[in-house]
């Protein structure tokens, strides 16, 4: 049986891997957190963080595969970006970028999806430890066969302190910010 979360505020619906669980309250639209008890104290967690943000009318995909992928390059100087391809989900074209980085000395991948739907775009993060890619890669699939396109975006939160209005703005605060 295929497990799912759906956040209420902007009805994006993504898959729920076995032992992931979702954090709230979040500043961000989704997040979730693969529950790992022998994981030591202090050791990367795998995590899936999904935003939606509202676009103009002139945005596509590829404009905010391309904008969001420079602002994390550019706040991740040891970020490297491995492959970029074509990844629908949802009944909705999309974009994966796959992409590598350091955090505290632990190497990261992470898949990040794409998309751009009704004035809206999502970008979802999942986040493993280079040790663990191929399990990483089999749950962002999960997480991303779920995928349930987004109808409205949240105003910005007590705890978020990017702006909702601007795509760019928000999402470099986000990254800035770090999980």
């Amino acid at each position: 049986m295929m497990r799912y979360v759906t956040d209420r505020t902007t009805g994006l619906s993504l898959g729920r891997p076995e032992n992931w669980h979702r954090v709230q309250p979040s500043a961000f639209d989704l997040v979730m957190v693969l529950e790992d008890p022998t994981r030591p104290h202090g050791v990367f967690q795998p995590n899936a963080v999904a935003t939606v943000v509202p676009v103009p009318e002139a945005a596509t995909l590829m404009s905010f595969t391309e904008s969001t992928t420079t602002a994390w390059l550019a706040a991740t100087p040891v970020g490297h970006v491995v492959a970029v391809d074509y990844y629908p989900a949802g009944g909705i074209d999309g974009r994966r970028i796959i992409s590598n980085y350091d955090e505290q000395g632990i190497g990261v991948t992470m898949a990040s999806f794409c998309f751009v739907h009704s004035g809206l775009a999502t970008r979802v993060d999942v986040s493993f430890g280079l040790w663990n890619t191929a399990e990483g890669m089999r749950d962002s699939d999960y997480i991303m066969q779920s995928f349930g396109a987004p109808k409205a975006f949240a105003e910005a939160s007590a705890l978020d302190t990017g702006d909702r209005v601007g795509m760019l703005p928000f999402l470099k605060g986000l990254i800035s910010r770090g999980r």
